[in-house]
């Protein structure tokens, strides 16, 4: 069992920034080891229910561009069900799979 971690500079609820940082940490630990991966999970800490957070003084478009995709990828999934709404990729994967 390899467990790795990493912390945020702060609070986030985009997808996108928890993704690029669970991928971040596999792809260093498929550098580092020839061995494969059979399960990978991820989990968050100090979670609330708040609303509210500090601004960044740079805040980006991107990151509030990225916030309003998730709300409506989670108003349509809330509506349709889970598997109503799939990032692109997972979806290329998905017809990759069929194809064998």
């Amino acid at each position: 069992t390899v467990t790795r971690s990493e912390s945020l500079d702060g609070p986030s609820n985009v997808t996108r920034e928890l993704y690029v940082t669970a991928a971040r940490l596999l792809q260093a630990q498929l550098a580092r080891s020839s061995r494969s991966v059979r399960l990978m999970g991820m989990g968050a800490s100090a979670m609330t229910s708040e609303e509210l957070e500090q601004g960044q003084l740079f805040q980006t478009e991107d990151r509030e561009q990225q916030r309003r995709i998730d709300s409506v990828v989670d108003a349509v999934k809330s509506r349709f069900g889970n598997r109503s709404m799939r990032r692109g990729g997972g979806a290329q994967r998905a017809r990759d799979r069929r194809l064998d």
